[in-house]
């Protein structure tokens, strides 16, 4: 694929990741959640950047079919309402060969696995309480990971829903891991 004309970043948040994309390229957030998208907003403005916001539903996207180069999710998909439905509603705005990549938690395995399992159930709850004051905050997390399909279930549920040449890689010691796959060409 040629050098992306639009990328779509689809649960934005704070605007990290669409943040983080060359300044040059065209680039769009959405997120349900308006405190989130004010949040991004004022980081794009904090940093000289244009990025243009829209509220939205992951599930029922307000972009035309066929028409964003990449879309990408980080921290996102483990949340859909409807996993498969979100993941064909990524795919219908995808151009035909656009790229969908997606950055999700893992369990990590391995050497290292019980350790950084027993991290992922401890310090991200305590954390979110510490930082948000909630006490509930993030407590949801390593259910949602463990309960979330990952590696080959995962590229499986991909190329199910219409992706081709679906891979997955873990990354961060398999704390998470990038899923990247290309709708077909021919639509």
């Amino acid at each position: 694929m040629a050098e992306p004309r639009l990328t779509l970043d689809v649960c934005t948040g704070t605007g990290d990741v669409a943040l983080g994309f060359d300044p040059g390229s065209e680039t769009v957030g959405t997120d349900f959640c308006l405190p989130m998208l004010a949040l991004a907003r004022r980081k794009a403005l904090d940093g000289n950047r244009s990025l243009p916001l829209f509220a939205g539903d992951a599930l029922m996207l307000p972009v035309a079919g066929g028409c964003v180069d990449v879309v990408t999710v980080a921290f996102g998909v483990r949340n859909f309402e409807n996993l498969e439905q979100g993941l064909r509603e990524l795919i219908r705005v995808l151009r035909p060969g656009g790229v969908l990549l997606i950055l999700e938690f893992s369990r990590p395995s391995g050497f290292f696995g019980p350790l950084m399992r027993g991290w992922v159930r401890t310090v991200p709850p305590r954390l979110g309480r510490w930082l948000s004051g909630d006490s509930e905050a993030y407590n949801y997390l390593p259910q949602s990971v463990a309960e979330f399909p990952q590696g080959g279930r995962m590229v499986c549920l991909l190329e199910s829903v219409g992706l081709e040449e679906v891979s997955a890689r873990p990354v961060t010691g398999g704390v998470a891991s990038v899923y990247q796959g290309r709708r077909s060409a021919n639509g």
